[in-house]
C-alpha cells in the first residue's frame, strides 16, 4: 500500500502537466493479484471522453496499462498471470490466446510502451507505458485514453511520445535507473 501512495504522489504532478498538454484523460495504475487497479486520473475536460474511476479493477490482457505492466515482469510471472485469469474477448480486436499474448508482450519490451486498439472498449485507443522503482521492477503504468472519434494517426503519435517521456520522468523520480 505504501508503494502505492508513494508513485501516486510522485506521479500526480507529471500526470497533470501529461493531462494539460493532451487535453486527454490520464491513468495511473497498478497490478494486484493479475489485474489493473486504477489508483489515479486526470481528467479530460472534453465532453466525449473515456469512463473510469479510481478504485476500479480492469483485465491485463486487453489495456495498454496491463500490457505495459505485464511485458516488463519476469517470464515465470506472465505465465502465472496469464494462466490464472482468462482472456475474455471484450471487442473484435481484443487478444484471446496466450500464445498472441507473449508474442505481443515481446513487441512491447522492445518499444517499451503499449497500445491499447480498442481491446477493452470500443471507441477508445490507449497508448500506455510502464513505470519502474528504484529497484529497477515495474511499479505502476500510465496512460493517455483517447476516443477514436477525436485523434488521428500523427497526433496518437504525438501521444505515444508524451506517454514514453512522462513514464520515464515518474520512473526518475521513483529512483530508477531504467528507463522504458
Amino acid at each position: 500500500m505504501s508503494s502505492r501512495l508513494d508513485v501516486r504522489a510522485t506521479a500526480s504532478p507529471i500526470l497533470e502537466a501529461l493531462s494539460k498538454k493532451t487535453k486527454e484523460t490520464v491513468h495511473l495504475v497498478t497490478m494486484d493479484e493479475g489485474e489493473v487497479v486504477y489508483i489515479d486520473k486526470k481528467e479530460s475536460e472534453a465532453v466525449i471522453r473515456m469512463f473510469s474511476q479510481i478504485g476500479k479493477r480492469a483485465p491485463v490482457h486487453c489495456t495498454g496499462v496491463g500490457k505495459a505492466m505485464l511485458a516488463f515482469y519476469p517470464e515465470k510471472q506472465i505465465e502465472d498471470i496469464l494462466d490464472k485469469h482468462p482472456m475474455e474477448k471484450f471487442t473484435a480486436n481484443t487478444i484471446t490466446t496466450k500464445e498472441k499474448m507473449i508474442l505481443h508482450l515481446a513487441e512491447i519490451r522492445k518499444k517499451g510502451w503499449a497500445l491499447d486498439d480498442e481491446e477493452h472498449e470500443e471507441g477508445i485507443k490507449c497508448a500506455a507505458a510502464p513505470i519502474f522503482n528504484r529497484m529497477g521492477e515495474v511499479e505502476a503504468a500510465i496512460s493517455i485514453a483517447v476516443p477514436m472519434m477525436r485523434v488521428k494517426n500523427k497526433e496518437f503519435e504525438m501521444y505515444i511520445s508524451e506517454i514514453k517521456t512522462a513514464s520515464q520522468d515518474i520512473s526518475k523520480a521513483m529512483g530508477s535507473q531504467l528507463t522504458s
